[in-house]
């Protein structure tokens, strides 16, 4: 959905500029105005009315962080904005931190979208920015624009994520694997059900089930975003056979001893009430 016509260089260069900031953050962005107007109707209409953004000349985004932001600025100039840095190879990597309790988690399940700095422990002095940060960096981006609307921005994201994935393939290492989870976990707990991009990573994890159930959090993921799993039933295959086929025993439910055998057929027969 387009907001306005894109105004031309000179228009938007001599329109003044307005600040961008984020409640976390004491840092602000400025860009100019008329682009601003162009890319989102949603700021655009705060900065036009009677509010205090139009007051202060000022756009505070309230669950935003600054990397996202300066993301968004960057794509309003360019049409584009810069990947974080590619992952290094398999054997250099260090794991990401486990998924589980974040820094500024906002009591909502899900991790806070507080990206200021990547994830990941230090490597010869300097933080890895491996799969973990490229993954989430373009969920947080894809987040951004469903809030405020930006349907060019949000599909970029979409084509970066997917991408990405395709790119990764088969996510056979424990970094890959705990990468797509901390994904999932983001995406499933932010982006709003019925969404195609659920839709897809849910058929991602559905074909991939095999390499991302050896991760020991993945089980977590499933707890933690039922939705993920309900999701997922949609595309995995059915049992190869009915569980009285399989030729596992059932006897170690209940030791097989004759006493407890006796317990078991009365209660068949004599059902509490």
């Amino acid at each position: 959905m387009s907001v306005s016509k894109k105004p031309s260089y000179y228009e938007f260069l001599s329109s003044g500029t307005v600040s961008l900031c984020t409640r976390s953050s004491t840092r602000s962005f400025q860009i100019h105005r008329a682009l601003l107007d162009s890319k989102c109707k949603v700021m655009r209409k705060a900065l036009n009315s009677g509010f205090s953004e139009a007051r202060e000349n000022k756009y505070t985004c309230e669950d935003t962080a600054d990397g996202t932001l300066a993301r968004f600025v960057e794509w309003a100039y360019r049409g584009d904005y810069v990947d974080p840095l590619k992952p290094p190879a398999v054997g250099q990597m260090r794991l990401p931190p486990p998924l589980g309790p974040m820094k500024a988690d906002t009591g909502s399940g899900v991790p806070s979208t507080n990206d200021d700095e990547p994830a990941g422990e230090e490597v010869d002095g300097a933080k890895l920015t491996a799969y973990n940060y490229l993954l989430v960096t373009h969920v947080r981006v894809y987040i951004f624009a469903q809030v405020y609307l930006i349907d060019e921005l949000r599909y970029l994201a979409y084509c970066k994520l997917t991408g990405c994935l395709i790119e990764m393939h088969i996510p056979v290492d424990s970094n890959q694997q705990l990468a797509v989870i901390n994904m999932l976990h983001l995406a499933f707990g932010k982006i709003p059900a019925n969404d195609e991009l659920l839709s897809w990573l849910a058929q991602y994890a559905s074909y991939y089930v095999e390499q991302l159930r050896q991760h020991p959090c993945f089980d977590l993921l499933l707890r933690t975003c039922p939705a993920l799993g309900a999701s997922m039933m949609n595309s995995l295959q059915p049992s190869l056979q009915p569980p009285w086929q399989s030729g596992k025993q059932t006897e170690s439910i209940l030791p097989c001893q004759p006493a407890n055998k006796l317990l078991l057929l009365s209660l068949v027969d004599n059902p509490p009430d």
